[in-house]
């Protein structure tokens, strides 16, 4: 408790020695408290306003970029779909000839066993 006490102390003598030793008059430090007081009344309410405004911008940035992502999302989707699309007769052309590649390997393998029989039956 003996620091608040001490703060009130330093602040009621501060107030004392700052009225005792102010060159003003009663009313000019009523007058000049007034305007200083209205002065950040003032410049409280512009930062609340713009601080209002500030909010209303980055929600509307916000919402401006989910909708760009969104645009954007579905432009992705369409191209991608474009291209499956454009590429599946290329891709049945390959799948086919990866097919007759691999009927013919199969095919030459059994004339390479064939021959490979013929060569041992002469042999022997």
């Amino acid at each position: 408790m003996s620091f608040f006490k001490g703060l009130l102390t330093g602040a009621l003598l501060g107030g004392v020695t700052a009225l005792l030793k102010n060159p003003n008059t009663g009313e000019e430090n009523r007058r000049k408290l007034r305007a200083y007081s209205q002065d950040i009344t003032a410049a409280s309410r512009k930062l609340e306003g713009s601080l209002a405004k500030t909010q209303i911008a980055l929600s509307d940035l916000a919402n401006q970029g989910l909708s760009t992502a969104k645009v954007a999302r579905d432009d992705l989707s369409e191209a991608i779909r474009d291209f499956q699309t454009s590429t599946l007769p290329h891709r049945n052309a390959i799948q086919e000839k990866l097919a007759k590649i691999n009927a013919d390997l199969e095919q030459t393998q059994m004339s390479l066993e064939d021959l490979e029989e013929r060569l041992q039956a002469d042999k022997e």
